[in-house]
């Protein structure tokens, strides 16, 4: 590859810290092209008061990464040069070869979870080759789309087109009774199943005019969408939240926003759209709310959440008030709502995370430090009773000679996660065993606490304690300990930050199936009892992202899980500039797919799996060193294949998962077959397909080929699109006498353009929105022998735009369908 050489990014760059915790900026460099042999960097660097944390490579540092076409590191982490204390502006220069197979380089320039300031500037990347010519810069990376089209808003209609369907939704929200827990599902009173498609929303976009409410909840439920987690009330950074602005406190709610926030609950519950309320987000404390060190109080409290008392009687304040609140427009309590099926006690927050946490408040961690003191001498009564436990088989012991439980100073344990354990490093088994059991028991006693109290307050409906995007097995044992479990995870989340200025990979999930998110979450859904997923997404700016919603919904349901909920949806309006990361009411390549996702998941259109594979998990596995995000058995495929799930027991029963393996999963071919036969991804060529009565869909790169299905042809013209097909009644698609074909393809805002390797924007771009249509030949066969076939391109909301031409030939209908269209729906009708 060629480097794009020259200066990184404009500007000068400055990075502070308070506490010790990782900033960041990066640049990706491209390298694209002829071969480059080596690269020589540069900058001009001045700190100031940069600590030296408690391991070597914890300072100020500017280093590089080497990374290959699938965005995975090569050759560790080069580093252009790392410092402490205090200097004025001195240059750098530094060589690196480039290790072979490499298609960019990444810059970073930060504090590695350490106080202080750098600062950066003219920081310069050059690539030479073996003769060592220096090799010309590359430019920026922007798409043809010439033959693209400028989306337009839709016409509002009154509902009732092929795109609404909202039939699925069975209002009001509550019609069957509260919501409970049964043979390891959700169920309604009246013995209703309860699966939910849904949305996040989050403040401030939950506290809006009454009529925006209802905007916002009709066009959710026409897109097939019965449930919102609703999020971030209590977030710090949200304008409005639900705290009143004028105290110095958050133990006061807004008249304002609780009023906003009610109406928001009826507009939904009326269309039949429950809600999922999560308790502590991202609360920051105030002065009068006697926060022990309350400025530095992680936000949301994720450690000191689980154990200081102000904070949990704080939690249980917020709770009261909130579940008590009588909302005047549903004429319930919140308590008494069945609208309302689920509360979380506390977002993305487990104390084994607490190893890559380092700004947390010094007042808190000596408070749980006493606690874990006091839970040694609870457990074994004596430090000569710990110095046996602690000591191994080769007389080893992990107790330091001056460490007493009952002087208060013995020291929790790393527990680091894989990513972070150098393996220079003395890891102290039974002392890190012990700290995970004591964070297992603090998290356990708090969940169970905090239920105890709802139910107290008369909460009925099932009750959840965190979730988290990192996979520790204790972790998610802790959180089993009530109603159902929950996890988050997302495809390409932006690196470094938020918003435009950010990394990301644009890699295609189909492609790479062993970190995709269907199975990824499947590792750890625990045997007899619900699965959510009340997180996950494809993330702008990746330009494959319409690929998820299909494939989300198919596994879903061959996994049984029970409810699977997008982030995020923030309300805004068709045709809005795309700059959120996570804002899908933005994207119509993306929420556009939800008719057909939500026709798939509702009706249970692919089967749930054939076989059960069980995975069961003793201490060695849930307290030993933390193997995040571990697959079932160690095979991340196997997820794809059947339905997996683990168990907790005395010690571990592992299973043997290679009858299965060889059956389904062909590494030649590079093709994955579900055990229902339904779902096939072909990560070779990167498609995946669905097979069923009611639903037939691929999703790829189809382009230039010709693919059949049961009743569906299609040769694109297109390279990479998700196209579905879906019956529009009970009927299967070859008996059906309307159909809906949804063809989703790239997006992007006009004028967006990137750096030469497609790792960041370099302009973002604006209105209006571009997309790239699809070009493709459909067949259609069906058992109708129909007199009258007419097909339609249809706007977002469904109303017809144009007809197509379409022809029938024995009992098969054939149209074509074009970027002219306009479209991305098309509604096919037999008579």
């Amino acid at each position: 590859g060629v480097v794009s050489p020259g200066y990184v990014g404009d500007g000068m760059l400055k990075i502070h810290n308070n506490d010790a915790v990782w900033s960041f900026a990066s640049q990706s460099i491209a390298l694209n092209g002829v071969k480059a042999h080596s690269i020589k960097v540069s900058a001009f660097v001045k700190i100031q008061d940069v600590g030296q944390g408690t391991r070597p490579w914890q300072q100020a540092r500017l280093n590089i990464e080497f990374k290959d076409q699938d965005g995975k590191r090569l050759g560790g982490w080069p580093i252009v040069g790392s410092f402490v204390g205090t200097f004025d502006w001195k240059k750098l220069e530094k060589e690196f070869s480039v290790p072979r197979g490499t298609k960019r380089v990444d810059m970073f320039v930060g504090l590695m979870e350490v106080p202080g300031t750098i600062w950066a500037d003219e920081i310069r990347i050059d690539a030479f080759d073996k003769k060592e010519n220096h090799i010309p810069r590359t430019g920026s990376f922007i798409t043809d789309t010439s033959n693209w089209f400028e989306f337009q808003a839709p016409k509002p209609n009154k509902g009732g087109t092929a795109t609404d369907v909202s039939f699925l939704l069975d209002p009001p929200a509550g019609k069957h009774g509260f919501m409970k827990v049964k043979d390891g599902h959700f169920y309604f009173a009246d013995g209703t199943r309860a699966k939910f498609w849904g949305a996040n929303l989050y403040a401030p976009d939950i506290f809006v005019e009454h009529e925006k409410a209802e905007e916002i909840a009709e066009r959710l439920a026409r897109y097939g969408c019965n449930l919102v987690r609703i999020h971030h009330l209590d977030a710090f950074w949200a304008n409005p939240n639900i705290f009143d602005p004028d105290k110095n406190d958050t133990q006061h709610f807004s008249k304002k926003s609780l009023d906003q926030l009610d109406y928001f609950i009826y507009a939904l519950k009326k269309r039949g759209i429950y809600v999922f309320m999560d308790l502590l987000v991202d609360r920051q404390f105030k002065e009068e709310d006697k926060v022990a060190d309350w400025q530095k109080v992680k936000r949301g409290a994720k450690i000191s959440g689980f154990y200081n008392r102000r904070i949990i009687e704080l939690q249980k304040q917020y709770a009261k008030k909130l579940l008590l609140h009588y909302n005047p427009y549903t004429k319930k309590r919140y308590v008494d709502e069945p609208a309302i099926a689920s509360y979380k006690l506390i977002n993305e927050a487990m104390l084994f995370y607490i190893s890559t946490m380092f700004d947390v408040s010094p007042y808190y961690l000596k408070e749980l430090d006493g606690l874990w003191n006091k839970w040694l001498i609870k457990t074994y009564g004596s430090r000569s009773k710990l110095v046996t436990a602690w000591t191994d088989k080769y007389n080893r012991c992990d107790l330091a000679e001056d460490e007493n439980p009952a002087l208060g100073n013995v020291r929790r344990g790393d527990t680091l996660l894989k990513f972070q354990r150098g393996g220079y490093e003395k890891i102290e088994r039974m002392r890190d065993m012990d700290t995970m059991r004591f964070y297992a028991g603090l998290q356990e006693s708090y969940y169970k606490e905090m239920a105890a109290y709802l139910k107290k307050l008369g909460t009925r409906v099932p009750l959840s304690g965190s979730n988290h995007w990192i996979n520790v097995a204790a972790d998610v044992k802790t959180n089993a300990v009530l109603d159902y479990v929950d996890r988050h995870r997302y495809w390409d989340h932006p690196k470094y930050g938020y918003g435009t200025n950010i990394v990301f990979e644009d890699l295609p999930m189909v492609k790479y199936p062993k970190e995709a998110l269907p199975n990824n979450f499947a590792f750890y859904r625990v045997a007899d009892m619900p699965y959510v997923i009340s997180e996950w997404n494809s993330c702008f700016p990746n330009e494959y992202r319409h690929e998820a919603p299909l494939m989300m919904a198919s596994y879903a349901l061959l996994q049984d899980w029970d409810a699977v909920i997008q982030f995020s949806y923030n309300g805004k309006e068709w045709g809005s500039l795309m700059k959120d990361n996570f804002d899908t009411s933005t994207w119509p390549n993306v929420f556009g797919q939800w008719p057909a996702a939500a026709l798939l998941f509702y009706r249970g259109d692919a089967s749930e799996a054939k076989n059960v594979l069980e995975e069961t998990l003793g201490p060695n596995q849930l307290y030993g060193p933390i193997f995040e995000d571990d697959p079932i058995a160690g095979e991340a495929l196997l997820p794809l294949i059947s339905k997996t799930q683990i168990r907790f027991a005395d010690k571990k029963k592992p299973f043997d998962p290679d009858p299965l393996l060889e059956k389904f999963h062909d590494e030649k071919e590079k093709t994955i077959i579900s055990d229902t036969g339904e779902l096939v991804w072909d990560y070779g060529q990167g498609i995946f397909s669905i097979e069923t009565d009611r639903t037939q869909a691929l999703v790829g790169f189809i382009g230039d080929k010709k693919l059949t299905l049961k009743n569906l042809s299609v040769s694109s013209r297109t390279p990479f699109v998700a196209l579905c097909l879906s019956s529009l009644s009970e009927q299967p698609i070859n008996k059906a006498p309307r159909l809906l074909l949804t063809a989703a393809s790239r997006i992007e805002n006009r004028g967006q353009k990137y750096n030469a390797v497609k790792t960041q924007l370099k302009q973002l771009g604006y209105t209006p929105i571009m997309m790239e249509g699809v070009s493709a030949n459909i067949v259609i066969s069906t058992k109708l022998k129909p007199k009258k076939v007419s097909v339609f391109a249809l706007d977002m909301n469904g109303n017809r735009i144009k007809e197509i031409a379409a022809q029938t030939f024995g009992q098969s209908i054939g149209f074509t369908i074009e970027p002219k269209d306009k479209a991305m729906f098309y509604e096919i009708i037999l008579k």
